[in-house]
């Protein structure tokens, strides 16, 4: 492990937190914005930082966007920092971060605007997005089906962001790579679910998150019945409105696994006897 990495990481000072790779090169970094932008030089002089965490950083968008040295960035996490549109545009326009694999925004309140220059960006490598809790309402989710990004993306994350039901289909019909999809805490009720169960060219899903997202016994039976389903091992079907009937459909399932977890603790319709059918048929629920 090279001797300098000590002394260049405490030469930052304050909530400065790295973890290393087995060869000794910084791996992922945690840092303000300002430190970062401050000791630069030094930092990328260890090696290429790969994850990358940032703290404060609204006052310090345009000197990230002009830094050359996070080309060599995999992962950039700006989540909750009070980011608006116009931070997302500058970020956006950046030719420094096209090379991204992962584009962590989440909880900044970028709106439709903010997220049709992200979506809109030639990060033609982002394999992760998220951009839950981003205040993109309906046309912002709409803008994320023409989005030349989705393709290729492989994680999509877009919890509580006012999605309506009739979005999702088309998000989905252009999505070819999604092994984690994460649309909790918004309304797309029945036709969101029957729309996922639909897109059955996507059987590489593991992981569905749907808390919250007032699915009924309809969307529920669709779900179950999806032939696709076959590698999830994380269905979070949580604080939805579907009654015993809906999980009845899912204990009967003959395509999800049985070592799938499924999250149904909070919904309050179901049955002592039905929950007990689940918890036979579901390696955890």
């Amino acid at each position: 492990m090279p001797t300098q990495v000590p002394d260049q990481i405490e030469a930052c000072e304050g909530d400065v937190h790295q973890g290393l790779s087995s060869t000794g090169w910084l791996w992922h970094l945690t840092i303000p914005a300002h430190k970062l932008l401050e000791n630069i030089e030094l930092l990328f002089a260890i090696g290429p930082i790969h994850n990358l965490r940032l703290s404060n950083v609204r006052a310090h968008v345009a000197g990230l966007a002009a830094c050359r040295q996070l080309r060599w960035v995999d992962k950039l996490d700006l989540a909750s920092n009070n980011l608006t549109a116009d931070d997302a545009v500058v970020l956006a326009t950046s030719p420094h971060l096209s090379r991204l694999r992962a584009f962590d925004i989440h909880s900044n309140p970028i709106g439709e605007r903010g997220a049709a220059a992200i979506l809109d960006a030639g990060f033609t490598r982002l394999r992760l997005l998220n951009m839950s809790f981003a205040r993109l309402g309906a046309e912002g989710v709409a803008h994320v089906a023409t989005s030349h990004l989705i393709p290729g993306l492989e994680t999509l994350a877009l919890v509580s962001d006012e999605a309506p039901g009739d979005a999702i289909a088309p998000i989905l019909a252009k999505a070819r790579a999604l092994g984690e999809l994460r649309l909790s805490y918004n309304d797309i009720g029945d036709d969101g679910a029957i729309a996922i169960a639909e897109a059955t060219h996507l059987d590489k899903l593991h992981l569905l998150a749907l808390t919250g997202c007032l699915i009924d016994d309809a969307g529920v039976a669709a779900l179950a019945a999806a032939p696709h389903l076959t590698n999830v091992t994380w269905l979070d079907l949580d604080s939805n409105v579907f009654t015993p009937v809906g999980a009845r459909a899912l204990a009967a399932s003959t395509t999800i696994p049985n070592t799938c977890r499924l999250g149904v603790a909070k919904n309050r319709r179901l049955t002592t006897g039905v929950r007990n059918a689940l918890k036979k048929r579901f390696r955890k629920i």
